[in-house]
């Protein structure tokens, strides 16, 4: 098993705050602790699965965290997207009710 050094993890996390600034920057509607902390758990996976034979940590890091708030993003706007479609059926019908 991999074990990071204390410079890694420093440099890890400072990924970590990076890629959150900008995302957050990115997109305002989601706040930069939402991001900061989906990175944290991105970067505790990234070093549970780590091979050094296959690349730079930072490589790996990063490739987790940018897939971890893909996937946030996408939940989010799949759900965004149920809602309006539930409260414009809710309006449709509204609107034929007062006819």
């Amino acid at each position: 098993m991999f074990r990071a050094s204390p410079q890694q993890v420093k440099d890890s996390l400072e990924t970590a705050r990076k890629l959150s600034r900008h995302y957050s920057c990115k997109f305002p509607e989601v706040d930069y602790d939402e991001f900061y902390s989906i990175s944290q758990v991105a970067i505790a996976q990234a070093l549970k699965t780590y091979k050094p034979a296959k690349g730079k940590l930072h490589t790996w890091v990063s490739h987790y965290i940018y897939s971890r708030f893909h996937d946030y993003l996408t939940r989010e706007y799949k759900k965004q997207k149920n809602i309006l479609i539930k409260i414009s059926r809710f309006a449709y019908f509204y609107i034929e009710a007062e006819k």
